[in-house]
């Protein structure tokens, strides 16, 4: 049996994780809506695009919840005690940061899920 039909005999047809991503994309997305309100370079004179601007944004976010990742390892290296509670935020923002980009872009979440499969040969 391949790694796929034991996949979907555990019940994982692929369509309760779409679902889910689709509500999980569709409340980030409502949760941090992209006007001028919540970004005021967006009302800038240069006529940038809006995907620009999101993507651009996007890559702080990441390198910003990658370094408090980075932070937590480092200290991890000098002897600090693994904080459980710590990694979820990075985990919860880095899963954020996933949803938000997505949405802006208008990747799927069908683009999403044959992603990974394609990345782990599925």
């Amino acid at each position: 049996m391949t790694q796929q039909e034991q996949f979907n005999e555990q019940g994982h047809d692929g369509n309760s994780e779409k679902q889910q991503l689709d509500e999980l994309i569709e409340l980030v997305s409502k949760l941090l809506p992209v006007t001028s309100v919540q970004y005021p370079k967006l009302d800038n004179e240069d006529g940038e695009p809006v995907a620009n601007f999101c993507v651009r944004h996007s890559a702080l976010h990441f390198t910003k919840t990658a370094g408090q990742l980075a932070a937590i390892a480092e200290a991890m290296d000098h002897g600090a005690v693994m904080n459980q509670s710590d990694l979820t935020k990075v985990a919860v923002n880095s899963l954020i940061n996933s949803c938000k980009l997505a949405s802006e872009i208008g990747i799927s979440s069908s683009d999403l899920i044959q992603g990974i499969n394609q990345k782990f040969g599925r």
